[in-house]
């Protein structure tokens, strides 16, 4: 009797635990996650493909080893240096090009004396000249920022102040006599005019001539005279500069068969430049012009990559654009590049700025800063690979 009545028991027993075990989670999930039930949708990203949302813009050099505790004053001679290598005169132009009042005398004297000579702490970076904050027409804000290397090679260029972040194509149209009133600073060619630094090794003078068509004067051995600029803008024959032939590492096509750009017909040209690729084009065109100008060839020649780029992109030059925006009929673009010049930029973004970044031939890497509201090109840094 008394196993039988354990039997019952034991029953018992396990039937309970076996309800608990159905009915207790039920009654205790609500208890552990309190959104039970809810669904969260996430916000959507962003294009992965395009652009990469930063925290924070990272610095690029120098600025991410600049501490004003390792800079030092410029002598005489580093002073010197600056002017020779026409600093100066670069940073005067690109502010000029955005209507800023320009006191020619006055801001080339502030510009230079607030260069200073920067030594990192950290040995792996190299010493530089650097100009952080300068407010050139002193009011209160500012303006421009600049880098440069001990070669003389401007590396990085930033304009600070938004007010001065548009380029205006007025000042690339007109002759250079009414845009630099010096004419003897002429070494490279007129702001506006087509002026390829042809780089190391051989240069070439490409003329017009009498009947409209141009000429080509034999290669003559590089010096370390400026290269002659080709003169006529609108319309200009001639082989792809020595400097630009493909390369395996520079992201050009292989295929070497030049191309003829095809006729411009009727007062406007049919392909408008994108506006975002509009802002980038006019400032890697004004950049090219001025570096030829002041015999700032590395920087011409790292520049006039980007140009090629967006020449094949819309088959015309930048000159031809300007000849159309002004409302005359431009005459065929003459120009012939290697087919196609390719590049495949990559951006870097955060809610402010964006970085664009070219990985051009012989190791060489231009990052352009934009403006992530106005879409504006802001400058540039260089970076020797």
């Amino acid at each position: 009797m008394k196993k039988d009545f354990s039997n019952y028991i034991t029953l018992l027993l396990t039937s309970l635990i076996i309800a608990a075990g159905i009915i207790l989670p039920s009654l205790i999930y609500p208890l552990l996650d309190p959104f039970l039930g809810q669904t969260s949708q996430l916000e959507v990203p962003a294009d992965s493909e395009s652009s990469h949302v930063l925290d924070e813009l990272f610095p690029l050099y120098p600025w991410n080893v600049y501490d004003i505790r390792d800079t030092a004053p410029l002598t005489y001679g580093d002073r010197q240096f600056l002017q020779e290598r026409g600093v100066p005169d670069y940073l005067l132009t690109m502010l000029t090009i955005r209507n800023m009042p320009i006191d020619e005398n006055t801001y080339y004297e502030h510009i230079l004396s607030s260069f200073t000579y920067l030594i990192p702490l950290n040995e792996m970076y190299p010493p530089c000249y650097v100009l952080v904050g300068c407010d050139i027409d002193q009011d209160g804000r500012p303006d421009i920022q600049c880098a440069v290397d001990l070669e003389g090679d401007i590396i990085d260029f930033q304009i600070l102040n938004p007010q001065w972040a548009v380029i205006d194509l007025n000042y690339l149209m007109q002759p250079e006599d009414e845009t630099k009133p010096d004419d003897t600073q002429s070494d490279g060619g007129a702001l506006g005019s087509e002026a390829i630094d042809t780089g190391e090794g051989t240069s070439a003078d490409v003329t017009a001539g009498s009947d409209g068509t141009a000429t080509t004067e034999p290669s003559t051995p590089a010096t370390n005279e400026p290269t002659a600029p080709i003169t006529d803008p609108n319309n200009q024959t001639g082989d792809k500069p020595a400097e630009l032939e493909p390369d395996d590492d520079t992201g050009l096509n292989d295929d070497s068969t030049p191309i003829q750009l095809p006729p411009i017909t009727g007062s406007q040209i049919d392909l408008q430049p994108a506006e975002e690729d509009l802002a980038i084009w006019t400032f890697t065109f004004a950049t090219t012009m001025e570096a030829n100008r002041i015999s700032q060839g590395f920087l011409a020649r790292s520049f006039s990559q980007i140009d090629l780029y967006y020449c094949s992109r819309y088959t015309y030059s930048f000159q031809t654009y300007l000849v159309a925006k002004s409302g005359q009929v431009p005459e065929q673009d003459n120009l012939v590049y290697v087919n196609p010049l390719r590049m495949n930029p990559q951006s870097y973004s955060d809610v402010n700025n964006i970085l664009i970044v070219y990985d051009l031939r012989a190791s060489t890497r231009i990052i352009l800063y934009v403006d992530a509201r106005t879409g504006n090109c802001l400058g540039f840094n260089i970076q020797k690979l």
